[in-house]
């Protein structure tokens, strides 16, 4: 029987836009004291056209190249997220962060989905993103989207609750030597190395390699936390223009590491249960290839590929997963007020897992595939000041059937500084492996005895309907004032 849906109100802004980081030299990468807002109209979608007339859904800060600007100091993703309001970033140990967007916090967040440069980084396994691991150079960033609220319609299962969207800079972007390096007593060293040069007119390229070393925290009793960790992190991108019309982007990315952790460990002949240290091995790699062909300034398309493998061995279970992932987006433009972004995907995930008494899977290896179809149209009821966005999103997933994830929004601008919004979404959260097939001994007892927490294989999909009404305003180019409240029905909860 499908669990009682419960409810949650809140207010919240639903898209917040976060400062990029510039490419420069110094001692760690910053926030800058001074940034300029440049707006852009968001529909929920991939596609994106400049607006005059404000953000529908949010603004986009990016930072400006300012000689000796201020700020705090960033040394990860997590940290230039704490940045953007909204977000709920907390970090657990040296190694692990929670992040969420409207409530439901854990290091499990499995209703935020986060891409980097179009690649999902998400994890069916636990349902999480492993944020130790998605640590490329700041200053390669261009903009960081964060979008609160569901973004099913265009983006897809686990969109629940929102959308952190990194975009990295071209290559063409980034030309020359950038070094980056320090050290203290937290970050006990780390350094980026960061070349760009063009082969062709046509042609840029950018290659670097980061490297960070941190230092363990304390307990709870204030003594060693054996939660250290070191990151080993190098890539590259190139863009060509092929034509006129044509544009191609490759870019890859490997890396190399270990982190430590303390975990409970149960032994049961004699019954006993201990905390150990232990040892995670971190290693994957990625590429990636798109290519964008404009047909006429009304309609273009995107095709895109990516490989992703990675291996975690430790410190409870160990993990090995590849990824295949293709899309493709069609862009068009109807007569003179209406705009389509529509397109298909295909993804085949497989992982090989070998448990322990602390941690297993059921079974051991897995393997499935997801299929999915969206279609969004902006439509301008009255240009600049009134539009309608309509989508939805068909989607098959691993282990569930199809899920349609519909949204309507509404913009209406009075003013070039002035912008009231309104939503209904629906989105949908899938299985993980964790929630269907864990196996994991929690403690040991006489007898011999054990407590376990086991998965349970009857997980279905969980689903939002969310509804959200804000407002928006911008005095000046230096500061705005946003206002938003949402009503979320989640229900179909997983078992």
């Amino acid at each position: 029987m499908e669990p009682a849906a419960t409810s949650s109100a809140g207010g919240s802004d639903d898209l917040a836009p976060l400062a990029g980081v510039r490419s420069g030299m110094g001692a760690s990468s910053r926030l800058p004291e001074r940034s300029t807002i440049s707006t852009e109209r968001f529909g929920e979608g991939k596609h994106r056209k400049p607006n005059e007339h404000g953000s529908d859904f949010g603004f986009e800060e990016r930072a400006e190249d300012i000689p000796g600007g201020g700020g705090d100091l960033c040394h990860n993703i997590p940290d230039l997220l704490r940045m953007a309001a909204g977000m709920d970033v907390t970090q657990i140990n040296a190694n692990t962060w929670a992040i969420s967007v409207r409530g439901f916090n854990s290091q499990f967040s499995d209703k935020l989905l986060v891409l980097i440069d179009g690649r999902p980084v998400y994890t069916p396994l636990f349902g999480e993103v492993s944020w130790d691991t998605q640590d490329g150079p700041l200053e390669g960033i261009e903009r960081i989207e964060v979008i609160r609220g569901p973004g099913g319609t265009i983006w897809g299962a686990n969109a629940v609750n929102g959308v952190i969207n990194i975009s990295m800079k071209k290559a063409g972007d980034t030309l020359g030597t950038t070094l980056v390096g320090g050290g203290g007593t937290q970050a006990q060293g780390f350094g980026t190395v960061q070349y760009g040069g063009k082969i062709k007119e046509d042609t840029s390229y950018r290659i670097f390699a980061k490297y960070l070393n941190n230092n363990h925290f304390p307990n709870l009793h204030g003594q060693n936390g054996h939660d250290g960790w070191h990151l080993l992190h190098g890539g590259f991108r190139v863009d060509t223009d092929l034509s006129d019309r044509d544009s191609l982007t490759t870019e890859g990315d490997l890396y190399t590491g270990s982190e430590g952790a303390v975990i409970a460990h149960s032994v049961l002949s004699p019954p006993d249960n201990l905390e150990v240290e232990r040892l995670a091995k971190l290693s994957g790699g990625n590429v990636l290839t798109r290519w964008n062909h404009i047909f006429s300034n009304r309609s273009d398309t995107t095709v895109k590929f990516y490989f992703d493998r990675y291996a975690r061995s430790g410190p409870e279970s160990r993990e090995a997963r590849d990824t295949i992932d293709f899309e493709f987006q069609n862009h068009l433009k109807i007569g003179n007020r209406q705009d389509l972004v529509w397109g298909l995907g295909y993804r085949h995930s497989a992982d090989q897992t070998v448990g322990t008494i602390d941690q297993a899977f059921v079974p051991a290896n897995w393997s499935g595939h997801s299929f999915n179809w969206y279609a969004q149209d902006q439509i301008t009821l009255k240009r600049n000041r009134v539009d309608l966005f309509i989508g939805t999103k068909l989607e098959k997933g691993y282990v569930t059937g199809l899920d349609l994830q519909p949204s309507v929004r509404s913009t209406w601008t009075p003013t070039q500084r002035h912008t009231v919004w309104a939503a209904v979404s629906r989105a949908t959260s899938t299985p993980t492996r964790r929630e269907e097939g864990l196996n994991a001994v929690l403690a040991a007892l006489p007898g011999p005895a054990e407590v376990a927490l086991l998965g349970s294989p009857e997980g279905n999909s969980e689903h939002v309907i969310s509804y959200g009404l804000g407002c928006r305003t911008q005095p000046s180019a230096r500061l705005s004032f946003d206002l938003a409240a949402f009503f979320s029905n989640y229900g179909g909860w997983k078992q």
